[in-house]
This record gives C-alpha cells, sequence and structure tokens, in this order.
C-alpha cells in the first residue's frame, strides 16, 4: 500500500509538471502570436502615410492636368497670340512689352539682342520716351542671359490673366526652337510656380532696362525688330502689343 501511495505520487508530480510545461509553452505562443501580429499592424501604419501622401501627390497632379487642359480650352476660346518665327539673321534674346494701368506705370517695349544692343520705344512714364538704341554692358547682358536660363520656358502657359482690372499687362518673347515663346501676363494674386520665376526675371530685366540703361533717339523700324501681338476675341485688347 506504501509502495502504491509512492507510485500514484509520483504519477501526479510528473502529471501537474506536463501541465506546466504545456501551459508555459501555450503561453508563449500566444504572447508570440501577439507580437507578430503587433509588429504587423505597426509597420502597416508606418506605411500608411507615405500610401495617402502618394496617393495625394498623384490626385494632384491629375487636378493641376485636368486643370491646365481647362485653362488651355478657355483660353483658345478668347485669346490669341501672334505665332512668330525665329528669324536666325536677325534673332532676339528677349522681348519685354508693358502695358498701362490708370496710375504712372511704365509703358514701353524693348527688344534685347545677343551682342547687347537694345531696341527701346518709350510710350508713357519712362525716363526715355520715344524711340533709341541702347548698348548693355558685356555684364549686363551675362546677367540677362543667367537670368533668362533659369526661366522653364516649356513649361509656362501663352497666358495668365484674372478677371481684374487697373494693372499693367506684361508681354514677353523668348526664343524656343523655330519659334518664339511669347506669353501674355494680366495677373494677380499666389502666381503659380513657373509664372513667379518668369515675373521675378522681368522685373529684374527691367531694372536693368530703365535704370542702368542710356538710350539716344534712333529710328528702330530700320532695324526690322518681330513684333508680338496678343488680342482677345471677346474684349479689345488692353494690354502691350
Amino acid at each position: 500500500m506504501k509502495t502504491f501511495r509512492i507510485i500514484m505520487a509520483i504519477l501526479l508530480a510528473g502529471f501537474f509538471l506536463v501541465s506546466s510545461d504545456l501551459k508555459c509553452k501555450n503561453k508563449q505562443e500566444k504572447e508570440k502570436a501577439q507580437d507578430t501580429e503587433q509588429t504587423a499592424q505597426t509597420t502597416a501604419s508606418a506605411k500608411e502615410p507615405d500610401t495617402k501622401e502618394n496617393q495625394q501627390s498623384t490626385q494632384e497632379k491629375e487636378s493641376k492636368q485636368e486643370e491646365n487642359q481647362q485653362y488651355k480650352q478657355e483660353f483658345e476660346k478668347k485669346y490669341k497670340i501672334k505665332q512668330v518665327p525665329v528669324d536666325e539673321t536677325n534673332k532676339i534674346m528677349f522681348y519685354l512689352a508693358k502695358g498701362p494701368c490708370y496710375g504712372f506705370c511704365p509703358v514701353y517695349k524693348a527688344w534685347i539682342y545677343p551682342d547687347g544692343k537694345v531696341l527701346f520705344e518709350g510710350i508713357r512714364n519712362v525716363k526715355f520716351e520715344g524711340t533709341g538704341v541702347g548698348e548693355l554692358s558685356d555684364e549686363q547682358i551675362k546677367r540677362i542671359k543667367s537670368i533668362l536660363q533659369e526661366v522653364p520656358w516649356e513649361e509656362l502657359q501663352d497666358q495668365y490673366v484674372t478677371n481684374v482690372t487697373d494693372i499693367p499687362s506684361t508681354l514677353v518673347a523668348y526664343p524656343l526652337g523655330k519659334y518664339y515663346k511669347a506669353v501674355y501676363i494680366y495677373y494677380v494674386g499666389r502666381p503659380p510656380k513657373e509664372l513667379a520665376i518668369l515675373q521675378k526675371a522681368v522685373q529684374m530685366v527691367e531694372q536693368i532696362l530703365l535704370k542702368e540703361t542710356e538710350y539716344e533717339q534712333a529710328d528702330i523700324s530700320k532695324y526690322n525688330p518681330p513684333e508680338f501681338k496678343v488680342e482677345r476675341a471677346d474684349i479689345p485688347s488692353k494690354g502691350a502689343k
């Protein structure tokens, strides 16, 4: 009888040991599964912002493309900019014309040639009025070329117009391949990136033309400079032509 009790005690101890070991293993496996699930959730959460940002970027790009297309279609209904071919024998580096406002805005046209010659027509509110010829220094030519090279010409639309009054219009042209890239600006508000770069370039070139350059009276028609015009089909053009 004593032997039987000893055997039963050994068996019960073994049973409890096995049971305890199984419980421990089950607990470890459960904790491991929970850790794996938590890691997966953390990884998914970390990737989610990138996915949302990519989706948002794609949506913004598609929206911008659609807006540009609508803008282009609207423009084609109302505006016409004369397309001027580049004449390599009489090629200009840059054309800039500013239109009037109700105040004292400078109104003028300027043709800048690669060799530094400037044909200038001062119309109103400028130091030199009438037609004349000026010469840029090598340093000024270098500055202007550097300024113009920073402009993303191929990204620019043909026009940027907002429904406002009493602001000066701007018409620029730059040789781009076989034709001049002409851009008409009559814009108020926060500009798109490419327009902001162009506007900054215009300001810097205007500073050179109006503040740093002297002109002598001359008949500029003999140089036969290219003419750039913008016309509106619905409203007579107020801007520079």
